[in-house]
């Protein structure tokens, strides 16, 4: 009777272990965003929210197509506190830009991106001050090198969190739905070719 009360007790002590285990699994992997249904935005994009992100094709869904999300601040409605915005180009991958109101309009290196807490040093020659498309642009920063670019979309995907630091700053933006949206972004794409 002693070694069956044992075994039970034995036994219970596993089952909650593996209990605690999965919660903390559940607590910490990334959770997949639920994506809502595309709409056509007054501005003319057509758009749609994948959890934290917002997927945008320009033109009515026929021009460029982009991933964004904007941080908020209380009070803030449009532009926000903070922007990261991933762009599709033309051979499928993407250009990065970082928008943040503290960002310095020179001198903005060094430039960090830390994924879950994992450092990512960029090279002056990775990235340039201003966005994709002109260096004429305030308290923005854009990604240069397109292999890094993938690189940087693909810790996207697997991460939570991602906090780009800069001379003075950091901008923290959650990764939650980036993944759902890219998604979003390549089928529309597949479907409007067809």
């Amino acid at each position: 009777m002693k070694r069956m009360l044992s075994l039970i007790a034995a036994i219970h002590s596993l089952a909650a272990a593996i209990a605690v285990t999965f919660t903390l699994v559940l607590l910490f992997s990334p959770t997949p965003a639920a994506a809502e249904p595309w709409f056509l935005h007054h501005f003319g994009e057509l758009r749609a929210y994948h959890g934290d992100w917002l997927a945008v094709g320009r033109d009515r869904g026929r021009g460029d197509c982009r991933t964004v999300q904007i941080v908020l601040e209380p009070g803030q409605t449009f532009f926000g506190q903070s922007r990261l915005s991933l762009k599709r180009r033309a051979d499928g991958g993407y250009t990065i830009d970082v928008f943040d109101r503290g960002m310095p309009s020179e001198g903005h290196g060094p430039i960090i991106f830390t994924f879950d807490g994992v450092a990512l040093e960029l090279k002056p020659d990775q990235w340039r001050k201003g966005d994709p498309d002109s260096v004429n642009v305030s308290a923005n920063m854009a990604i240069t090198d397109p292999d890094l670019s993938a690189d940087l979309v693909r810790r996207m995907k697997a991460g939570r969190e991602l906090v780009v630091s800069y001379k003075g700053g950091d901008a923290t933006f959650s990764l939650r739905g980036v993944t759902a949206s890219l998604g979003a972004i390549e089928k529309h794409l597949a479907n409007r070719e067809e």
